[in-house]
């Protein structure tokens, strides 16, 4: 099921300053809500972002400050969290669901409410994006392969 949520002038909660965090941050930007990134240090395109006034970062050891978590999750109308420690991001996402708001954990679906698909952007030129590209390209080459060798041997036998 699509669902297409209306984030103007709404919160958006991001447990996470990493490269997940940042491409939920862009993601979300394009719906023009209010983002908030909480994390122990931010990628650079975070800070970028940040520096620009387009999100707000907040800098937290939160394995030991769960009084902020709480306070931050009760302002917020969104909680996606991209930790990366699996008994953290359990523990936001209780708390999210215990003040009914919607929480996304990513690589998590069992204790998630909606999910973020995935997207990589090629924009970019990052050792990521050429490993990724190469790997489908593989993939690709050996399928036309495949497909090649098939037809090959139709071409024989009905010929």
């Amino acid at each position: 099921m699509l669902i297409d949520l209306k984030l103007k002038g709404k919160t958006v909660l991001i447990f996470g300053g990493g490269i997940v965090g940042e491409r939920k941050a862009r993601k979300f930007l394009e719906a023009n809500p209010r983002v908030i990134v909480v994390s122990k240090r931010f990628a650079r395109g975070l800070e970028r972002l940040g520096q620009q006034g387009k999100i707000k970062l907040i800098e937290s050891n939160l394995e030991s400050d769960h009084s902020l978590i709480s306070s931050l999750i009760s302002n917020s109308d969104v909680v996606v969290v991209t930790t990366g420690d699996g008994k953290l991001n359990k523990d936001i996402a209780v708390e999210a669901k215990n003040r009914k708001i919607l929480v996304s954990v990513v690589d998590e679906s069992s204790i998630s409410d909606f999910y973020l698909p995935a997207t990589v952007s090629f924009t970019e030129r990052t050792p990521n994006n050429r490993l990724f590209l190469h790997r489908i390209c593989n993939r690709l080459y050996t399928e036309i392969a495949k497909i090649l060798k098939i037809s090959h041997n139709c071409l024989r036998i009905f010929s």
